[in-house]
């Protein structure tokens, strides 16, 4: 059996409104990329997000439609990645403001990403954090705090939550704090007490 038609059984039995990744395909890697680039570019519902990254949409009259913005950028963007300023709030549910662009901090080198911001973050131990923790650093950076609909309160309120369904790992975000500003550890410390 070729490669291409691998690539096609493969996308074809994947749940739409998922994201695949090139590396995932069995073959040679220019074999999968031709494939799931000539995929793409037919009518129906693979969708290329950015360099080796697909998302299966739902089909529809209009064509296969697009992932949502935030998620494509965290899948282009990779480990380690998550929302930073207003996306972070947002991610949270800090914020009823929408941001105009996805907003993400990456460990590392920076990706090219359609349609979103990307920030630089020099703390490589992110890469152990999930999208989620990483929004909770992001939201302790500079003056972000004043920004949360409801104060102090709401963002408490919203730590315990995401602590409660395991969204969040207190212990891992006290871990890779220690790497980020002083202001991020100050912040952190003082929050994580009231958890």
């Amino acid at each position: 059996m070729s490669t291409a038609s691998l690539v096609r059984d493969q996308v074809a039995s994947t749940p739409r409104g998922s994201f695949m990744r090139s590396r995932d395909f069995p073959g040679s890697s220019s074999a999968v990329d031709m494939a799931l680039s000539r995929l793409a570019s037919e009518p129906g519902p693979l969708v290329r997000v950015g360099r080796g990254v697909y998302w299966k949409g739902v089909d529809s009259r209009f064509g296969a439609g697009a992932p949502p913005a935030l998620e494509a950028a965290l899948e282009v963007a990779g480990l380690g990645s998550g929302p930073a300023g207003w996306s972070a709030l947002r991610f949270l549910g800090l914020t009823s403001q929408l941001p105009a662009l996805p907003h993400v901090a990456v460990p590392g080198r920076q990706p090219a990403l359609r349609n979103a911001r990307v920030s630089k973050r020099s703390n490589a131990l992110r890469v152990l954090l999930n999208p989620a923790e990483v929004a909770v650093l992001e939201v302790l950076r500079e003056d972000w705090l004043g920004q949360i609909d409801g104060g102090h309160q709401a963002l408490v309120e919203a730590l315990r939550r995401l602590t409660a369904d395991g969204q969040i790992r207190p212990d891992s975000i006290a871990e890779v704090s220690a790497r980020e500003s002083s202001l991020v550890r100050r912040q952190w410390a003082s929050e994580s007490a009231s958890l």
